[in-house]
């Protein structure tokens, strides 16, 4: 905790030099680029230093209407969030000296459907 300031968790690190990104699989940020900053102080890395990642995400949505008669209308809705179904990392685990930093901290959710039917008079 730095003196004076209202942050009370983690602060930023110091950034010693070399390549942020990795691109070894399923670690994607160099720990050896961040140290832990002193005790009491904040650490040289700037804001935003650590991007990503990067998101990709394809939804889809079909409908049909059928005139059943003149009154009736009968409405039928598909929605559906990541069609693809693949993953897509929500973020990076950035704690600097944990066994999992630079590991994916956490997923967006899987495909899911809905059908929706409406009868209209």
């Amino acid at each position: 905790m730095v003196a004076g300031a209202a942050n009370l968790g983690t602060i930023r690190a110091n950034y010693v030099g070399g390549p942020v990104h990795l691109n070894s699989p399923g670690v994607f940020l160099n720990a050896a680029a961040f140290a832990a900053p002193a005790a009491g102080q904040w650490g040289t890395a700037r804001r935003d230093s650590i991007t990503g990642p990067n998101q990709f995400s394809l939804d889809a949505r079909m409908a049909r209407t059928f005139r059943l008669s003149k009154r009736l209308n009968l409405s039928a809705q598909l929605d559906a969030t990541n069609v693809l179904n693949h993953v897509v990392y929500s973020g990076w685990n950035t704690t600097v000296g944990s066994p999992q930093f630079g590991a994916p901290g956490g997923t967006n959710g899987m495909r899911t459907m809905q059908i929706t039917m409406r009868l209209r008079y």
